[in-house]
């Protein structure tokens, strides 16, 4: 729930949906689908090249540690993130937990056949 201290200002918060919100009797998963034409950012020198954009890692987390605040449904304390991009230069198949979320970044080959694409979004989910 979002309460304004300031009157009226509430207008200027953007709507934050899902992508995908997939939901059974034992799991909850959250997809958020990005394209860039590269899969990686190019970070600062002094941090090293080769970074998730850190935009979209706040944002999967965002919408995960806010589900896991409601008692709508049995497995929100548990809910999963996952960001996922078409194939640009990399393949990536990376897991994370943060805090008590399952986050992770992977890639889909998005030219490949429409079987090995079915399958690769199956790994997804599993």
């Amino acid at each position: 729930m979002i309460v304004s201290w300031t009157r009226g200002r509430d207008d200027y918060l953007p709507f934050m949906y899902t992508d995908i919100t997939l939901v059974s009797d034992d799991r909850k998963i959250i997809i958020d689908t990005k394209f860039y034409g590269n899969t990686l950012s190019n970070g600062r020198i002094e941090f090293g090249a080769n970074k998730f954009h850190s935009a979209n890692l706040y944002q999967i987390y965002a919408y995960v540690s806010n589900v896991s605040g409601s008692l709508s449904h049995p497995m929100n304390s548990l809910t999963e993130g996952i960001l996922l991009y078409p194939t640009v230069a990399v393949e990536l198949s990376e897991k994370y937990r943060i805090k008590n979320h399952s986050i992770s970044v992977l890639t889909v080959n998005l030219n490949s056949a429409w079987e090995s694409i079915h399958e690769r979004m199956l790994e997804v989910i599993s």
